[in-house]
């Protein structure tokens, strides 16, 4: 049997993270490790539970952005990968030389089958947070 993928849902935007955890739960590969809704949860969360896969946003309403969550840990050995979804443009990840595993857009197109198959992308793919 497969190892299931291990993450944390973190998003300042509750009801989201809400739907995204209903999704998820359906998926016998998935694990949700738990929901941070703040910065300081979040990163307090991938340093105790250890994700594998962080779904995250870039746009945020606090001192921090996803952005910066996903700096910090680029390139630091064990870094979890990150899926950033996202009403901000990918190119903002991109010009900062940030190789994220996964990036969805919020808005238009954008629907719950496209998490999982990018989850199971990031689960069965080399892509590293590494420089």
């Amino acid at each position: 049997m497969n190892e299931k993928i291990k993450i944390i849902i973190a998003d300042d935007n509750v009801f989201l993270c809400k739907q995204i955890q209903s999704f998820l739960k359906k998926y016998s590969d998935i694990e949700i490790l738990g929901i941070a809704n703040t910065n300081e949860k979040e990163i307090e969360m991938i340093e105790k539970l250890k994700p594998e896969i962080v779904i995250t946003d870039l746009v945020r309403n606090h001192e921090y952005t996803g952005l910066d969550i996903i700096k910090s840990y680029f390139g630091k050995n064990n870094s979890p990968k990150f899926l950033v979804i996202s009403s901000d443009s990918k190119t903002t990840v991109i010009k900062d030389g940030l190789e994220i595993a996964g990036y969805i857009q919020k808005g238009i197109g954008f629907n719950e089958d496209d998490i999982i198959k990018e989850l199971r992308k990031i689960k069965n793919s080399e892509v590293k947070n590494e420089k």
